[in-house]
């Protein structure tokens, strides 16, 4: 008996030993996977996104509240600074200096401390500069009291700069004002 050896032909590379129904379940895999990839990174981005805008309004509603309670002591606050910016050149009693500066004292401690994490950024360089030129009030205050000869020019002089500190802090307390309405 001959014994017939047969030799099927061995693939020669990769690309040529692939079926016709290989590339196809390969083909369908890739666009499973890029399918299922793309519908789990959608649902995320969308829980992310709206996860934070939940905590944006949250944040905006705390800032909201904290921002509702000084604004009535800084209402306050500057129309008594307006009185006694109207009636600098007269006689200031001693007992309305410490009224005044407990006042000034109040607002600017009220205002810090409202949480720095839950003021939003457009309404953060406004509280600032509103609670520095409190500061500058007050000390302009004390300065003019505290002066047992006034004298004219170092009046006037405290007088222009109480001012320009006043109208800085209604020009910022306005645009804050503005800022919270738009966004409330």
């Amino acid at each position: 008996m001959n014994e017939l050896l047969i030799v099927e032909p061995q693939c020669n590379g990769f690309w040529r030993c692939i079926t016709p129904d290989a590339w196809l379940t390969s083909f369908g895999t890739l666009v499973g996977a890029l399918i299922g990839a793309s519908l789990g990174s959608l649902g995320s981005y969308l829980f992310f996104k709206a996860r934070l805008k939940e905590e944006e309004k949250q944040v905006k509603g705390g800032f909201y509240k904290e921002f509702k309670r000084v604004s009535r002591l800084l209402d306050l606050t500057i129309e008594r600074m307006e009185i006694v910016y109207k009636n600098w050149g007269t006689e200031y009693r001693l007992n309305w200096k410490s009224i005044d500066t407990a006042l000034l004292g109040r607002v600017r401690e009220d205002i810090n401390n409202i949480p720095k994490s839950i003021i939003p950024m457009q309404c953060f360089d406004n509280l600032e500069i509103i609670e520095h030129e409190l500061g500058g009030m007050e000390g302009i205050i004390e300065l003019f009291v505290d002066l047992t000869e006034p004298r004219i020019g170092i009046s006037s002089e405290l007088k222009d700069q109480f001012y320009e500190s006043l109208v800085i802090v209604k020009k910022n307390y306005k645009e804050l004002k503005e800022i919270n309405s738009s966004t409330s």
